[in-house]
C-alpha cells in the first residue's frame, strides 16, 4: 500500500457553541428537550450533527466538516510559529534569491547557508540553530508567522 500526505492546508477551529461560531459556519442550533440545542453543520455530504468540543475543519475549497476532538488530537499537529525574518529567509531561499547554488536550495542548504555561509543575519542564524526542529517542520510542512518578532 502506498502512503500519501496532504499537500493543502486545512484550518481548524474548536466549536464552542457561541453565537459567533454559529453565524460564521451557518450552524443550525435546533432546540430539543429542555432547551438543549442540537447543532447541525452543513457539509458536502449533507447536514451533520456537531457537538461543543468538536473541531470544524475548513478545506482548500472552503468546505467544512466536523472532527471529533479525540480524532483531532490523534491526527493533527499545529504548524510551527516562526519569526517573520525566518519566514522571509525560507521564502528567499526557496525562490533562489540567496547566494546558494541551485543544488543547495533544500533544507540542508538553507540550514548550512544560515549557519556557516552568511546567507542569513545573525538573528536568523541564532534562531535557526536554537530551533532546528521547528525550522525543519516549517520548511517541509509550512508555518505561521509570529505576530511579534522574537
Amino acid at each position: 500500500m502506498t502512503k500519501y500526505i496532504k499537500t493543502g492546508t486545512t484550518e481548524f477551529e474548536q466549536f464552542d457553541g457561541s453565537d459567533e461560531m454559529i453565524g460564521k459556519y451557518d450552524i443550525d442550533p435546533e432546540q430539543i428537550g429542555e432547551g438543549m440545542p442540537m447543532y447541525q453543520l452543513e457539509t458536502l455530504k449533507g447536514t451533520i450533527q456537531i457537538f461543543i468540543g468538536d473541531w470544524i475543519a475548513t478545506g482548500v475549497e472552503g468546505e467544512h466538516w466536523p472532527v471529533k476532538d479525540e480524532i483531532f488530537q490523534k491526527t493533527y499537529k499545529k504548524l510551527p510559529v516562526i519569526p517573520y525574518s525566518v519566514a522571509k529567509y525560507i521564502e528567499e531561499v526557496k525562490r533562489g534569491e540567496t547566494d546558494l547554488d541551485q543544488g543547495e536550495i533544500n533544507i540542508y542548504g538553507a540550514i548550512y547557508g544560515a549557519l556557516d555561509w552568511d546567507q542569513a543575519s545573525c538573528k536568523e542564524s541564532d534562531w535557526i540553530q536554537a530551533h532546528s526542529d521547528e525550522f525543519a517542520r516549517a520548511w517541509l510542512d509550512g508555518y505561521e508567522v509570529a505576530e511579534v518578532e522574537e
